[in-house]
């Protein structure tokens, strides 16, 4: 085993003990209550939220209402992106592809699979004014299955990666943008 994969795994298992000392914490709600519900009098904010698998409700201060409430809106778009990462983990280890994007491309694998298609318009028989724009149709299947921002979501075949992204950047409004990824697979070297 490598160095670097030993060194990774080591500080995944540091940020899983980290976690676990945390516990699990899913902020729920935050609400106005009233002492006098009736005549709407006395009036209080309390937040309820369920911490190491019980629900709590605590009194929140009329100056840290502020607070609570960012912290509460960063909790639930934090949760939508590590939901859309791991759709991305689950898209990488379904569809395998090998570059991020089609400019990650070295040029010499894109001219041997241009060749390559070439060859292959030549033995269809087709005229040779064609063959640019066969060759061009190849080249973009090529991109589309090896390419990440390419690639059709497994989940909704019919959105490219690439929309996804800019749709949950949209939704979320924190920019989000892959850079590198890493499969691993088990039986390979």
């Amino acid at each position: 085993m490598s160095t670097t994969l030993l060194s990774k795994e080591k500080q995944i298992a540091r940020i899983q003990r980290a976690l676990a000392q945390l516990g699990p914490m899913r902020p729920g709600t935050l609400g106005r209550q009233y002492r006098d519900p009736k005549a709407k009098r006395g009036g209080y904010w309390q937040i309820s939220y369920t911490h190491h698998m019980r629900s709590r409700s605590d009194y929140v201060r009329p100056e840290h209402l502020r607070e609570v409430r960012a912290e509460l809106a960063n909790f639930r778009a934090f949760r939508r992106l590590t939901e859309r990462w791991v759709d991305l983990a689950l898209q990488v280890a379904a569809a395998s592809p090998s570059y991020v994007r089609r400019e990650e491309i070295a040029e010499d694998v894109v001219a041997k699979e241009r060749s390559i298609y070439e060859g292959q318009a030549k033995e269809l028989g087709k005229p040779p004014a064609a063959w640019p724009k066969i060759i061009e149709g190849k080249l973009e299947k090529f991109y589309q299955e090896n390419c990440l921002l390419e690639q059709a979501f497994i989940k909704d075949p019919s959105v490219v990666i690439k929309d996804l992204l800019a749709q949950q950047i949209a939704k979320i409004g924190e920019n989000m943008n892959v850079r590198r990824f890493t499969r691993f697979q088990l039986g390979q070297a």
